[in-house]
């Protein structure tokens, strides 16, 4: 999928846009073990969630691209949900909704809302996202 592309000027324009769906990336026992590795947590059949949001902000790369900007910050989550499970051969891609788009100190802050959906376009895990584009 070509992304959403937009400079840093007129990213304001964002707010309301739609994006996605991503392509589909599978869940690999390999990178499930890593994550076990680098957390600490036990590597089971299950992904865990944080790993699901890890691998949803290397998806939302494939659908908005702001161009002028020096810095980006995973500035917070808000309301994360878990509304299924996730296991290892499954496949995922992500939906996500531009929310706001606002002046912030050194740049712009996006609201995002992203949607990790599974086979069947299953809701397994939905948040808002906020990033910080620094100028």
């Amino acid at each position: 999928m070509t992304p959403t592309a937009v400079d840093l000027a007129g990213a304001g324009r964002l707010s309301g846009i739609e994006l996605g769906p991503s392509g589909w990336l599978r869940l690999e026992q390999e990178r499930l073990e890593r994550f076990a590795r680098a957390t600490g947590e036990a590597a089971g059949p299950r992904v865990p969630p944080m790993l699901l949001v890890s691998l949803a902000v290397r998806l939302r790369q494939e659908l908005l691209r702001v161009d002028g900007v020096r810095t980006t910050v995973n500035y917070g989550l808000d309301a994360l949900r878990v509304h299924g499970d996730a296991v290892v051969g499954d496949r995922i891609r992500l939906r996500a909704a531009v929310e706001e788009a606002a002046e912030a100190p050194g740049g712009l802050q996006l609201v995002i809302a992203h949607v990790v959906e599974g086979a069947g376009s299953r809701p397994v895990l939905s948040w808002r996202g906020i990033q910080r584009l620094l100028r």
